[in-house]
């Protein structure tokens, strides 16, 4: 762990160092290595919407595949440029970090003003394309050979080999933080054992804003004055690093195809792969 994001104590062999975090900008992870960047993502989804209108006009179809932007108050939609795109990348990769399965919510800088309410100002992408039988089967074609199995969206965490590592939070060190987190968050007058709880029952219909914007406030003072999040950071990266090491040679070949794949270098089959049909459920 880069410990210069951060003071750090230590915490064990195993363990290596806890950083301490307060601000969404600090939380890293060795996984996010073998992302994408912001703009390779952009780019991917550009090669990848190209080669399926360049895939509906080889096969006589005259539909095309694009994004728009939707006004999330109005639902008003425009086109989407580049920009745009960049602009909803980041603001994903953010909203990543921000909320997970480990730690729930971590925004100190939104969580005054917005609560657990996820800002929208930038507005929603949207990839709008025609229901019809050409564009299905070369959505279908170039998704085969995308990086992460998806043309013209962001590449996720998600679309790493098996999905990428996945949470731990039964881990004894982590339960600990939470215990403190929990406690904390008693003493400030709310009763929640989880992080999980806490945005769960402040994100469904009928939650009074004030009451959650009270209660995320007091979520993330908490989280920054117990390190949750460093201890969580600390942990999630042990087993990610132990995930990375048993997967190589998938991270390596998956690179190798976002670089063919940048460069232009795929073929696009002419048919669209025959997947399985899910195995039945037992009766």
């Amino acid at each position: 762990m880069d410990s210069s994001r951060g003071g750090c104590v230590s915490s064990g062999a195993c363990f290596g160092c806890v950083p301490t975090i307060t601000t969404l900008e600090q939380v890293a992870l060795p996984i996010y290595s073998y992302m994408p960047t912001v703009e390779q993502t952009v780019a991917l989804m550009v090669v990848g919407q190209n080669l399926v209108n360049e895939c509906v006009t080889a096969d006589d179809g005259t539909g095309r595949s694009s994004w728009s932007i939707m006004d999330s108050v109005t639902g008003q939609t425009r086109l989407a440029d580049v920009a745009d795109v960049t602009a909803y990348v980041e603001f994903e990769r953010r909203l990543d970090a921000a909320r997970s399965g480990l730690w729930g919510f971590f925004d100190p800088a939104s969580a005054t003003q917005n609560g657990y309410r996820i800002p929208t100002e930038q507005g929603i992408l949207v990839l709008s394309t025609p229901t019809d039988a050409i564009m299905e089967s070369c959505y279908a074609r170039v998704d085969s050979v995308s990086p992460g199995g998806t043309a013209a969206w962001p590449f996720s965490i998600n679309s790493l080999p098996e999905a990428g590592p996945q949470w731990r939070p039964d881990d004894s060190r982590y339960e600990a933080a939470v215990k403190r987190w929990s406690d904390c968050m008693a003493g400030l007058g709310f009763d929640y054992s989880t992080p999980i709880d806490a945005i769960g029952r402040n994100t469904v219909y009928g939650v009074d804003e004030a009451t959650a914007r009270a209660v995320a406030a007091a979520d993330v003072q908490c989280k920054i004055e117990t390190n949750l999040v460093g201890v969580a950071v600390a942990v999630e990266s042990a087993y990610e690093q132990i995930w990375i090491d048993e997967h190589r040679d998938e991270l390596a070949a998956q690179q190798r195809q976002i670089a063919d794949y940048l460069a232009g270098r795929v073929t696009v089959p002419d048919q669209a792969p025959v997947t399985e049909p899910p195995t039945p459920l037992p009766s």
